[in-house]
């Protein structure tokens, strides 16, 4: 037992040293100084800075862009809707929607279609032994006149 007792106190000196070491070869430096302070930039450029670099296009390189936008759709594609003037959507906008008609068939397990009741069959026959008139229904007065 005495043995591993000294074993810890053994590793825990190594330890020590170890550190004692390590922080005698860290120094700090206090002589901190700017070559040329004029060429020191104080303030950082944006994240998303960049310098394009513009190329002058071609006089064909525009035809062919002139004709593939021609191509896409204009001013005869105004009164279409996208869909229709269009294969694919333009914006991201439009990929909502942009299919119209549901990607699969409606499930029959889904469809709750109306169906009448009991209560409804008797307010039918009801109404029906009643002249076709529900008593629930607002008269009208020049008729309800002519009655008298």
């Amino acid at each position: 037992m005495s043995h591993e007792v000294a074993g810890e106190v053994a590793r825990n000196q190594i330890w020590r040293e170890h550190c004692k070491k390590e922080a005698s070869c860290l120094k700090l430096s206090s002589n901190f100084s700017v070559p040329n302070p004029s060429k020191m930039n104080v303030i950082p450029d944006k994240p998303n800075y960049t310098t394009p670099k513009v190329v002058k296009p071609g006089s064909s390189c525009v035809l062919e862009a002139t004709q593939f936008l021609a191509s896409l759709g204009g001013p005869k594609h105004a009164h279409q809707m996208p869909s229709m003037a269009y294969v694919l959507p333009i914006t991201s906008s439009q990929e909502y929607g942009w299919r119209p008609t549901p990607l699969s068939p409606a499930s029959a397990m889904f469809q709750y279609r109306k169906t009448k009741c009991d209560v409804t069959d008797y307010a039918e026959a009801y109404a029906a032994s009643m002249g076709g008139e529900s008593p629930y229904m607002h008269t009208n007065p020049a008729k309800a006149a002519a009655a008298k």
